[in-house]
């Protein structure tokens, strides 16, 4: 009797541990994947825009939920600083997210993307949920 308590006990901790494991590595595939992508699209940035800065600012993965922007499972910000364009602050936006959409493998996976110009004196933020523009009143 005792020893088929040990028996289900250790079974049941392979079979634990195994389906532990195997969430973990899906859940580390992810953030690596992720991780490329955020990187990826800062190195797009900075070769199409005419920014002193271009960082990315906030990445995340999973469920998340604002008043704001609704529901969705991942985003992306980005800092760009000083930037120098002859368009509007919404042209250009769209200028880089349309850049973006095509060189960028696994892009349309972002459900929200924002670009945050920073100037000496204002900030601006423009948003693209699932590639469309979010429209805000400051532009």
């Amino acid at each position: 009797m005792k020893q088929q308590k040990i028996v289900k006990l250790v079974f049941t901790m392979l079979i634990a541990g195994s389906i532990g494991l195997v969430f973990g590595y899906g859940i580390a595939q992810g953030i690596s994947a992720n991780n490329k992508l955020v990187n990826a699209i800062e190195t797009k940035l900075q070769k199409n825009c005419n920014c002193e800065i271009v960082n990315s600012d906030v990445s995340a993965i999973g469920i998340q939920f604002s008043i704001e922007d609704g529901f969705r499972n991942s985003e992306a910000s980005y800092i760009l600083a000083n930037c120098k364009f002859s368009t509007s602050l919404k042209n250009e936006a769209t200028r880089l997210n349309n850049i973006l959409k095509e060189d960028v493998k696994n892009y349309e996976s972002l459900d929200l993307i924002s670009f945050q110009f920073k100037s000496s004196d204002d900030i601006q933020t423009v948003k693209f949920k699932e590639g469309k523009l979010i429209q805000n009143s400051d532009l």
